[in-house]
């Protein structure tokens, strides 16, 4: 039996003979006795620490898993090798001597009897594959758990009440009332957190027990007012308001440098009111009416009852917000309560310039205001009238004195008036009338044809009837009349149909007949001459209804004339001919027409 070596040795050994084989072989020089004497071609494997010719290195068939160690079940390998060097098993690497030894996995991994599952290195009773630790002795399963931290059950679980989760030194069993913060333990100092800190089971911080009773984030400790009703809006950190009250505990209400105060007593505290003076300042708060009085009442931007800022400009005695005319060059005296002058000006402040009621103007630029007597103020005719303007031809009060001079006016009806007329009224059509009175000179004026035996001016050349043959010795006979009158009313129960008329001449009397179809329905008509040529004749029939015709007219030659023919009718009754609620068509009607023979 050879003498164990050991390892490294043996490599040793073995490495210088398989190089001088490899050389050998290369250089087809066998050199045999340079080997040792047991390798040959032809030999087998054998674990004798020797290099065999089946062997690729020393005895490596006998380290199957290649991990340094030899078969410890072969009796050649234990001959040859210390026991330090045999594997007890060489089917797995991690098995062999001065592997680590991995407990309670049912292997002796190190190869060490001694050291395989199944000892108990504390000596507490209980086998390290069992035991949870089995260095110390306190810990083993069915053990009592104690107050050190320690898995002493082995039940994979510290204690609550054994652990000190928050490292302060301090476990549950040991005074820590909440393992999960370091500043609570059994005599720690109280904090305002609303927690038990010192752990004699009450938040103590204040008698109010750290609670937040407004439920504003702030704890009673902490918090300037708690009050459930009041207290939310009153916190620390909270902006401060206006509204009387310590917001921000930080020191009393202090929105304002007042401290928030109703010195005054009109409901608004200092910080929002604009005048909190208590002798001035009731009038002046927010939301009150703004005054005309030059202060600012509603508290918004100063006085602003107006825009100019309830100043007086003129100095006048009256603010800009009641003046009606403030401008320091004109307004003093323009101010509330002063005469009123005719100047165009509201010098009183009521409603504009009311001298007068037509607002002192002068319209028409004619240099007259309507107080000073202008009587025609217009643009479009009130230059040509004005105080002591000249009169002149055309109708109208020119000089304002309320008269419009006769020569200027048509008494008489024939659109012609006396003066020169320079107006433009289409009522008249020029002047020069002769005879501009209301009897006589409707048939006299410039241009008219001359009426013959009328012993009027008609064409106003200064000759009466000039150009006439005299009048006839009688008007007596049938006068064809133009237009013919076909007339009727009162629902068709009056009705008037002249063609002609019947003239029988009784001078100085004239009688008038045929004016209807039936004659006898209004009886003849009677009357005199005015003149030689001028009649007028009428007739009057009562009863339910009466009846006035008359014709008024005048000769214009021996087979002509001219008339007016009227019809009037009236009612004694209700409902009747002339009722004007029922047939007003039937009162006053009237006809120009012209007769010859």
């Amino acid at each position: 039996m050879n003498t164990p070596t050991s390892r490294r040795q043996r490599l040793q050994l073995a490495h210088p003979c398989r190089l001088a084989l490899a050389f050998a072989l290369a250089a087809t020089t066998l050199v045999l006795s340079a080997c040792i004497t047991d390798v040959s071609l032809t030999g087998i494997a054998r674990c004798d620490g020797l290099l065999q010719a089946s062997e690729e290195t020393v005895d490596s068939p006998f380290d199957a898993d290649s991990d340094g160690f030899f078969d410890r079940a072969n009796s050649g390998c234990a001959d040859a090798y210390d026991a330090a060097d045999l594997d007890c098993d060489d089917g797995n690497a991690s098995i062999h001597p001065g592997a680590a030894e991995i407990e309670c996995n049912g292997i002796d991994d190190d190869c060490d009897p001694a050291s395989a599952d199944g000892y108990d290195a504390d000596s507490d009773g209980v086998l390290a594959c069992d035991d949870c630790d089995d260095q110390d002795e306190n810990n083993f399963p069915g053990n009592l758990e104690a107050c050190d931290g320690l898995d002493n059950d082995c039940d994979g679980e510290i204690e609550v009440d054994g652990a000190d989760e928050d490292g302060d030194g301090w476990r549950v069993c040991a005074g820590d009332c909440d393992d999960s913060r370091a500043e609570a333990y059994e005599g720690a100092a109280e904090l305002c957190n609303g927690l038990d800190d010192d752990c004699n089971e009450l938040a103590d911080f204040d008698a109010a027990g750290e609670a937040d009773a407004d439920a504003d984030g702030s704890l009673s400790c902490e918090d300037c007012d708690d009050d459930p009703s009041s207290g939310a809006a009153n916190t620390p950190g909270a902006d401060e308001l206006c509204d009387g009250e310590d917001n921000d505990c930080n020191a009393g209400a202090d929105f304002d440098a007042a401290g928030e105060v109703d010195a005054d007593a009109d409901g608004s505290l200092s910080c929002e009111d604009c005048d909190d003076d208590p002798a001035t300042g009731a009038a002046n708060t927010p939301g009150a009416a703004e005054l005309c009085d030059g202060e600012d009442n509603d508290c918004i931007a100063g006085a602003d009852f107006d825009s100019d800022g309830e100043v007086d400009a003129d100095a006048d005695g009256s603010l800009s917000c009641e003046d009606c005319d403030d401008d320091p060059s004109t307004g003093a005296a323009n101010t509330p309560g002063a005469a009123e002058l005719c100047d165009g000006i509201d010098n009183d402040c009521t409603a504009g310039a009311d001298y007068d009621s037509a607002g002192e103007l002068d319209a028409d630029g004619d240099g007259y205001r309507t107080c000073e007597g202008d009587c025609d103020d217009s643009v479009a005719t009130g230059a040509a009238r004005t105080p002591g303007a000249a009169e002149i031809c055309d109708g109208i009060d020119n000089d304002c004195d309320s008269i419009v001079p006769a020569s200027e006016t048509d008494n008489d009806g024939d659109q012609y008036v006396e003066c020169i007329w320079v107006g433009s009224s289409s009522s008249v059509l020029g002047g020069n009338d002769c005879d501009d009175s209301p009897a006589t000179g409707f048939y006299s004026f410039p241009g008219n044809p001359e009426i013959c035996g009328d012993g009027l001016d008609n064409d106003c050349n200064g000759t009466v009837d000039d150009g006439c043959p005299g009048p006839p010795s009688s008007y007596s006979g049938t006068w064809i009349v133009s237009p013919t009158i076909s007339y009727s009313c009162f629902l068709g129960l009056v009705t008037l149909n002249v063609s002609a008329v019947t003239i029988v001449d009784a001078n100085p009397s004239i009688l008038v007949s045929g004016l209807m179809i039936t004659p006898s329905a209004i009886g003849p008509l009677s009357g005199t001459f005015s003149s030689a040529t001028d009649f007028s004749a009428s007739n009057f029939i009562g009863g339910a209804c009466d009846e006035t015709y008359t014709i008024t007219g005048s000769f214009t030659s021996a087979s002509s004339f001219t008339a007016v023919l009227t019809a009037d009718y009236f009612s004694q009754l209700a409902g009747g001919c002339g009722d004007s609620t029922v047939s007003p068509e039937c009162t006053n009607q009237s006809w120009n027409i012209t007769g010859v023979r």
